[in-house]
């Protein structure tokens, strides 16, 4: 999801998955570290895509968190 935040100037990014099924124990234990890894990597890469600025800077405002 993404939400303006100070009138525009930035913007919040929010992601959030959700498994079910009958099998979702099973396979998160055998590879949920993996996909939350992948999860946190493509967001890595997204940030600092969009934060690139043609000369190169990118932006030091952004915090980043991490699922929990």
């Amino acid at each position: 999801m993404l939400s303006p935040l100070d009138d525009g100037t930035r913007t919040k990014f929010v992601q959030a998955e959700t498994f079910r099924g009958v099998l979702v124990g099973f396979i998160n234990r055998r590879i949920g570290s993996d996909v939350e890894e992948g999860f946190v990597q493509m967001n890595g890469a997204l940030k600092r895509r969009v934060e690139n600025t043609d000369d190169g800077a990118s932006r030091e405002d952004v915090q980043e968190t991490k699922p929990e």
